[in-house]
């Protein structure tokens, strides 16, 4: 799904906007808009469908819409098509995560032996894709991690090699019987410029006394991420049903959102 073409897309995707924002500039004047109508009749079908067809970031939007957690792997299935990525999770197997990868998104989801899917991410990877995400009901380019502020909740970091970068933030929200956990993430998945000027430091499960791929906050963790965090863009949001997913379940090297060596492998595809 995705063809490596990331750059010749995004450029041509923004040349079209441009023309559509164009076009439909000119129809505010009359004579313009006389020319504009005559041209569209000549066109047909072709040339109302130039000014009515949504553009593929709207249809995006659209889509990433109707997806949420404690739905089906079926419903996933019938909206984005068949995964680019699937694996079973844990020493048993008995989770399984699926990603959705092209140029302007990339969707994650782990499900239950029973196909339910019990952990959803989303990924923007193009600065023009905002989607409302779930729960919190703002644009995913809204979120950030407040400049200024520290940490909280959980946390987790890596710097790898190949220019693999991720910091994440988790946050318990909901009451009981209806616990989630909303994480949020910058990674090199989606477009972070400041990725590769400044030192990620890590901070993974194997420093932490709890499973899964996140630490309680401690002073000296806030302390090493604090000029980190007020420098990125959060790119991947992901929502977790705490109460059948805890996130002590998820393999303590579990990447939210779509890792290097995923999109490197969907892109050899």
């Amino acid at each position: 799904m995705c063809n490596g073409g990331g750059r010749s897309s995004l450029g041509n995707r923004r040349s079209e906007r441009k023309r559509l924002t164009a076009l439909k500039t000119a129809l505010t004047h009359p004579i313009i808009s006389s020319l504009v109508v005559i041209a569209l009749v000549a066109l047909g079908g072709a040339g109302w469908r130039m000014l009515t067809n949504p553009t593929p970031v709207e249809t995006a939007e659209t889509t990433l819409r109707a997806l949420n957690v404690n739905l089906s792997s079926d419903m996933y299935d019938k909206v984005l098509g068949s995964p680019i990525i699937r694996r079973g999770l844990g020493s048993k197997g008995l989770w399984t995560e699926r990603l959705w990868i092209n140029d302007l998104y990339a969707v994650q989801t782990v499900a239950d032996s029973n196909g339910m899917v019990r952990l959803y991410s989303l990924t923007s990877r193009d600065p023009s894709l905002s989607p409302r995400v779930r729960i919190l009901e703002i644009p995913l380019r809204s979120l950030g991690f407040a400049k200024g502020e520290t940490a909280s909740g959980e946390v987790g970091s890596w710097g790898g090699m190949g220019g693999d970068f991720w910091y994440s933030e988790a946050h318990y929200l909901g009451g009981a019987g209806e616990y989630k956990t909303v994480v949020m993430t910058a990674s090199t998945a989606g477009p972070n410029p400041t990725f590769g000027t400044m030192e990620i430091p890590q901070i993974d499960g194997a420093e932490c006394a709890t499973d899964g791929p996140m630490c309680p906050v401690t002073d000296d963790i806030e302390r090493r991420v604090r000029m980190v965090r007020a420098r990125l863009l959060v790119t991947t949001y992901t929502v977790l049903d705490s109460d059948k997913l805890p996130m002590e379940q998820l393999p303590r090297d579990f990447h939210f959102g779509p890792s290097f060596e995923d999109l490197s492998a969907a892109s050899a595809k």
